[in-house]
């Protein structure tokens, strides 16, 4: 398992949902992404369509390792921080992102279980970029005009690098 770089379309495109009988048959998938996302030693989570999976999966590693399955964002705080992010499909990206600090998700967990919980300030922010990902969202989609521009030099690399490798 590795992680897909910009610009590989998977990151465009919407993960499709876990059927709750087959979510056992993640179980493998979850702990090679749990140990991808650990050996980066700095990333914070990953998302299925991050290592070729169309489906509703991501991990964590801020409060510890954690599953969703199927996670969807059903409530949002009025309140918003800004923070930089950056992000594994995108190396050497970043740019200051405004995002809701708080926010209730529903998702399931490797067990079958159904959630909804709260989560605040940096775990809110993983997730949410997380299932932008889902989404076939990314972190350029949330950058503003001026921060894309201040990237356009390293996306024109990872495109030149993607050719390259493509031969």
């Amino acid at each position: 398992m590795k992680i897909v770089l910009y610009p590989d379309l998977i990151l465009k495109q919407k993960a499709e949902l876990i059927p709750i009988d087959s979510i056992r048959d993640y179980k493998v998938i979850v702990e090679e992404m749990h140990e991808l996302l650990r050996s980066t030693g700095i990333g914070l989570g990953l998302a299925g369509n991050q290592v070729g999976i169309a489906k509703r999966v991501l991990v964590t590693n801020v409060e510890g390792p954690q599953t969703f399955i199927n996670p969807a964002i059903i409530e949002v705080s009025s309140e918003e921080g800004v923070c930089s992010e950056g992000c594994l499909s995108f190396p050497d990206v970043g740019g200051f992102i405004v995002r809701p600090t708080i926010i209730k998700i529903s998702f399931i967990d490797l067990d079958g279980q159904s959630h909804i919980e709260v989560f605040n300030e940096t775990m809110a922010r993983v997730l949410q970029h997380e299932i932008d990902h889902l989404d076939g969202l990314s972190l350029l989609d949330r950058m503003s005009k001026n921060e894309q521009r201040k990237n356009r030099k390293a996306l024109k690399t990872l495109q030149l690098c993607k050719r390259l490798r493509e031969g």
